[in-house]
């Protein structure tokens, strides 16, 4: 073991959270855009002729419009109270935000918090009991259009729909062309992005046997 290796396994001995942080964000940062993805790939299988909209990293973690509602989503790996609080909190200050600048957005808005596991009996309880710093008259509104969803494992999901109902041959090729696709592009704008991944997912393909290979189970 040469000296930098021991440096690197003291480091990780006597400082774990440091060491462990950058990898923990970009998991979870990765898990973020794989769900992004699936989402906008099962909206293309569902209405293949509409131009998946989606963004990301624009207006909390992902942001789908569909059949006229706007769905605002906080994504987290683990779901904790702690956690599910922070993500109602941040959810509740975009709610309140439109009722003040854009009120006649306001009734297309749903939210959504989404979790590769949860870590709570029942999720539901702490957002029925959840308040926020700055309570108002529009709390059970808001109540009425936040659901709380578990996504497991966005990648098996993906690479499913991919390969049995997209046809394509590559699915894990595609997938993480794609995430990679969504970093360089987080910051910009998207609108070019999804129309490319419209174009894509619209390639004629070749016509197989009708087996697949991938299934949900």
């Amino acid at each position: 073991m040469s000296d930098l290796d021991a440096l690197v396994v003291a480091w990780k001995r006597e400082f774990p959270r440091h060491a462990s942080g950058g990898i923990y964000a970009l998991r979870g940062f990765r898990f973020q855009l794989l769900c992004a993805l699936r989402d906008a790939v099962c909206a293309w299988v569902e209405t293949p002729r509409e131009i998946p909209n989606f963004f990301v990293e624009k207006l909390s973690d992902i942001v789908g419009i569909r059949y006229g509602e706007i769905v605002i989503t906080q994504v987290k790996r683990t779901g904790t109270s702690s956690r599910l609080r922070e993500a109602l909190e941040e959810l509740w200050s975009i709610h309140e935000l439109a009722a003040r600048h854009t009120p006649d957005l306001l009734r297309q808005l749903r939210f959504r918090v989404r979790c590769a596991r949860w870590e709570l009996a029942d999720a539901s309880t702490v957002l029925n009991a959840w308040t926020p710093a700055q309570p108002s008259t529009g709390l059970d509104s808001f109540r009425a259009v936040t659901t709380l969803e578990t996504t497991p494992d966005p990648l098996d999901a993906l690479l499913v729909v991919l390969a049995r109902d997209v046809g394509v041959a590559h699915p894990l090729r595609f997938i993480e062309e794609w995430v990679g696709k969504l970093v360089n592009t987080s910051e910009g704008e998207l609108a070019p992005l999804c129309k490319d991944l419209w174009s894509a997912l619209t390639q004629p393909r070749p016509q197989g046997d009708g087996w697949h290979l991938w299934s949900p189970d």
